[in-house]
C-alpha cells in the first residue's frame, strides 16, 4: 500500500466511499483515485448506508470529518483535552455549513476499576499509564459522565493491564462503572464498552 500522499488518498477514498455508501454510485475525479460510475450492489437494507466514522483531530481531517461522517471519534483523550477539540469540530461543522449537533462524538478511556475488598491491588501500587482513569467502579462512572457533560456521545473504555502477577480488574467492578455511568444526560445516553486490553 503506497504511503505517499496519505492525506490525498484518504480524502479520495473516503469521498468515493461515502457516495457509495448513500446513492449506490461514485464519479470522483480525486487527486490520487478517480471512479467512473462505480456501482455498490447489494447496496444493503439501510437507505442512507452504514454510518461512517472517522478519527480525526488536525484541521484538514476535521473538515472532512465535519463534511462527510456521520460520527467523529478523538481517540484516547483525557477529560482536560477533550473541549478544545469539540471546539475545534463544532468550528469545522460550522465551517462547512454543517449543525455541529449532528454529528455523534466519541472518545476511548482507559480505565483501570477496583473492588474494595476483592483482593484487587492497591491501584496506588500500580503505575499509571497515561491518560488512565482509576479507582472504584463509582469513580470511574462519574469520570465517564464528565465526558457525557462536554458532549462527548460515547465512549470506549478499556480496562488497563496490571503489573505482572497481579490480579487483573474483576468483570463485576467494569459492570458496575457501565452500569453506574447511566442515566439521564443533557445529550443522547453515553454508551460505555468495557474490553480487556491486549498486553
Amino acid at each position: 500500500m503506497p504511503v505517499d500522499r496519505r492525506f490525498d488518498r484518504f480524502e479520495d477514498g473516503l469521498r468515493i466511499i461515502t457516495s457509495m455508501l448513500r446513492s449506490g454510485r461514485s464519479t470522483h475525479d480525486g487527486l490520487v483515485l478517480s471512479t467512473r460510475s462505480a456501482v455498490l450492489a447489494p447496496r444493503g437494507p439501510r437507505p442512507d448506508g452504514l454510518p461512517v466514522m472517522v478519527g480525526a483531530t488536525g484541521p484538514r481531517m476535521l473538515r472532512l470529518t465535519a463534511e462527510l461522517a456521520d460520527h467523529w471519534n478523538g481517540g484516547l483523550r483525557a477529560i482536560e483535552e477533550v473541549p478544545t477539540l469539540l471546539a475545534a469540530l463544532d468550528a469545522a461543522c460550522l465551517e462547512v455549513g454543517r449543525d455541529p449537533g449532528s454529528i455523534t462524538r466519541s472518545v476511548e478511556v482507559l480505565v483501570r476499576p477496583r473492588d474494595v475488598g476483592s483482593g484487587d491491588p492497591p491501584a496506588v501500587l500500580q503505575p499509571a499509564e497515561e491518560r488512565e482513569i482509576r479507582g472504584a467502579p463509582e469513580t470511574i462512572a462519574a469520570e465517564l459522565r464528565r465526558f457525557a457533560d462536554l458532549g462527548i456521545d460515547h465512549t470506549k473504555s478499556s480496562s488497563a493491564r496490571t503489573p505482572s502477577g497481579a490480579s487483573t480488574p474483576s468483570v463485576p467492578s467494569s459492570r458496575r462503572c457501565a452500569a453506574a455511568s447511566e442515566g439521564p444526560l443533557d445529550r443522547a445516553r453515553m454508551v460505555t464498552s468495557f474490553v480487556e486490553r491486549s498486553n
